[in-house]
């Protein structure tokens, strides 16, 4: 059986040991066991097995290097979907192991000011009118070099990203041509894209009880549907 692969950040991960509050208290209120998330309900339509490697604040330097620990053992026809994260986020060393820095600053890190972090952080969020985009131009790199490899080793590769405003739905039609990208027609966030496409949130499923912007059940098998109709349309 061939393999769908996932790797991102929290709009891609299983939630089985690692469920937040707003999740607990939505499946609570759902009066269900599991929250199933659209690459399970993706694998399932596909009749793929699943290894589902995304982790919730994942930076896209993590994601890019989870993608190359496991390059090496992706097969021919197998699909692997890429979902990257906000630009803003960025890892630094600390204990010798790579940690995730996002929005919210973990003063606690003491080999590195929290001073400093926000400074790289705002450095990563900075734009220039009119020219180069020098941080998403670094993941359009990384995308060559995996579209490449999936080349050479004919497995499928899609990108997509849920919340990241300077990747992929801002581009050309042009620049987006022939580059896989998952619901490429977006000219929005995807997240919103995809709400707007029936993709109901945990909010939405609990009329605003739980006020998180993730999808529900029944949004993650909404987006499994669209994924699915673009990879088997072409």
């Amino acid at each position: 059986m061939n393999t769908l692969w996932i790797f991102g950040d929290s709009f891609s991960i299983e939630y089985v040991d690692n469920l937040h509050e707003n999740h607990k208290k939505y499946m609570q209120m759902k009066n269900i066991n599991e929250f199933t998330t659209w690459p399970k309900f993706l694998g399932d339509k596909l009749n793929y097995q699943v290894k589902n490697l995304a982790k919730g604040g994942n930076s896209n330097y993590e994601i890019f290097q989870n993608f190359c620990d496991n390059c090496d053992v992706i097969c021919e026809n197998d699909i692997v979907i890429i979902g990257w994260a906000l630009i803003s986020k960025f890892r630094i060393s600390y204990n010798n192991k790579f940690e995730n820095i996002g929005n919210e600053i973990n003063s606690s890190l003491n080999m590195v000011s929290k001073e400093t972090l926000i400074e790289i952080q705002e450095n990563r969020k900075k734009t220039y009118d009119n020219k180069r985009d020098r941080w998403a131009e670094e993941v359009y790199l990384w995308e060559n070099s995996i579209r490449t490899l999936s080349k050479l080793k004919k497995f499928k590769t899609y990108f997509w990203t849920a919340e990241e405003p300077r990747l992929i739905y801002n581009l050309s039609e042009e620049e987006k041509k022939n580059k896989n990208y998952l619901c490429a027609e977006s000219k929005q966030k995807l997240i919103t894209y995809l709400n707007n496409l029936g993709c109901t949130s945990m909010s939405d499923e609990t009329n605003g009880e739980v006020g998180d912007s993730h999808f529900g059940i029944d949004g993650h098998n909404k987006q499994a549907e669209i994924f699915y109709n673009i990879i088997t349309n072409g």
